[in-house]
């Protein structure tokens, strides 16, 4: 069981912290429903897909690691995470004049019966009502073995008290844990979905707690900002700020809080920037590193096999020319002819500059304007042909990225 009970002493008489203030984060618009009427207070204005970010980064990264691996170039996300065995932890020795666990301002309701300390700060909450959604707490709750530490509380009474030792588990995971038990139809039901980091810390604290429902709930929230569906890759990499740290943040993410879905579509976030590889950070660790090696070889293959040379004449071309016993006057009639058209559109399209990014290269092509059959372009048959292949090619190679992550992600 992770939880360590606190010391013999009641504590009473406990100093109250002021709630952090939540950092500006990305994003994403809902969809808008005739029953949707969202509150005042939580609706923002109408925004593009992703807000714009505060220069700082990923709430769940902002906490310190546990440790530091040498075989292992880490964000702040990503160290002291791998398995997360959670052992539970002894409770740190109190140095002298240092000052002891606060109640939060917030979540100590009056009339909660139990409390629960995360770090330094107290709980008052509901025991029920964490029983009733959260596996985690009902097997503590039951356990006889694990006596809670009594809390003292007015008029002589007390209350049970948890000291909880989750390894990876912050207060500030916890407390939006918290917003979302207390508000789900304000937070569900607003016009965009809840900001990432808020998602990302729901989503962390549910795996590590075990509430199921809530973490199923957040892990679609996140898999809306790292999709793993080809049709939801945008044709261009994200211009939000910070998306790299971000997405760095997301590939620990997807492992320690259960949510591997969304791994390829922070993958592909990196790969197809061109700073990739170049900057000191955001780090990200070795097996990840040489996962985005490999697969920017991939997408190197890839499309200079696409623009090296163009598509053979169609089929149906051909049949049309034989049928109506004239001669074709479609480029790809000859080789030629072919290959000097196809070298003017890739030089046009800049098309070699896309080697990164292989589906904002294919969308390239499939919306490029060519030269019609009577202007010594391509006729309608061919063309047409080239746009179905290109197509096929991206989900060719959509699927292609799998083998190099080898089961690290699960498509959704």
């Amino acid at each position: 069981m992770d939880i360590e009970a606190g010391n013999d002493d009641t504590m009473s008489d406990i100093d109250v912290i002021e709630a952090p203030s939540p950092a500006q984060s990305p994003r994403l618009k809902r969809e808008a429903s005739e029953d949707d009427t969202p509150p005042e207070d939580i609706q923002n204005p109408k925004r593009p897909r992703l807000d714009l970010l505060s220069r700082s980064p990923p709430a769940y990264a902002e906490q310190p690691d546990a440790g530091f691996n040498p075989d292992r170039t880490l964000s702040p996300a990503a160290e002291g995470n791998a398995g997360r065995d959670r052992e539970t932890q002894p409770p740190r020795s109190e140095s002298p004049g240092e000052r002891g666990p606060k109640r939060h301002p917030k979540y100590f309701y009056e009339d909660g019966s139990v409390v629960v300390q995360v770090e330094q700060t107290l709980f008052r909450l509901h025991k029920t009502l964490l029983s009733v959604q959260s596996t985690f707490f009902r097997e503590l709750f039951a356990d006889a073995q694990h006596h809670a530490t009594e809390f003292a509380i007015d008029n002589g009474a007390s209350l049970p008290l948890y000291v909880l030792s989750v390894d990876g588990l912050h207060v500030a995971d916890f407390e939006r844990l918290l917003e979302i038990m207390e508000n789900p139809l304000l937070i569900s039901r607003a016009a965009e979905s809840p900001s990432l980091d808020f998602v990302s810390s729901v989503v962390l604290a549910t795996h590590l707690l075990k509430f199921d429902i809530i973490h199923a709930w957040a892990a679609e929230e996140l898999h809306g900002y790292w999709p793993s569906n080809l049709d939801r890759i945008g044709d261009e990499p994200d211009d939000w700020l910070l998306c790299v740290e971000y997405a760095s943040a997301a590939l620990q993410l997807s492992r320690d809080a259960g949510v591997p879905e969304i791994y390829k579509g922070a993958f592909y976030e990196l790969l197809r920037r061109e700073s990739f590889g170049q900057d000191a950070a955001p780090m990200i660790n070795n097996a990840d590193y040489n996962l985005l090696t490999r697969a920017r070889q991939l997408c190197t293959t890839v499309w200079m096999g696409i623009i090296s040379k163009p598509f053979p004449r169609s089929r149906v071309c051909k049949d049309n020319e034989k049928a109506s016993g004239e001669k074709s006057t479609c480029v790809a009639r000859r080789n030629d002819l072919l290959y000097y058209k196809w070298g003017t559109i890739v030089d046009n399209t800049k098309a070699r500059d896309l080697w990164m990014d292989p589906i904002a290269g294919f969308e390239t092509l499939r919306g490029i304007e060519l030269p019609h059959e009577e202007r010594n372009g391509l006729c309608a048959s061919c063309l047409n042909s080239w746009k179905v292949t290109w197509k096929e090619k991206k989900v060719e190679f959509w699927g292609q990225l799998d083998g190099i992550l080898d089961g690290t992600h699960v498509e959704a």
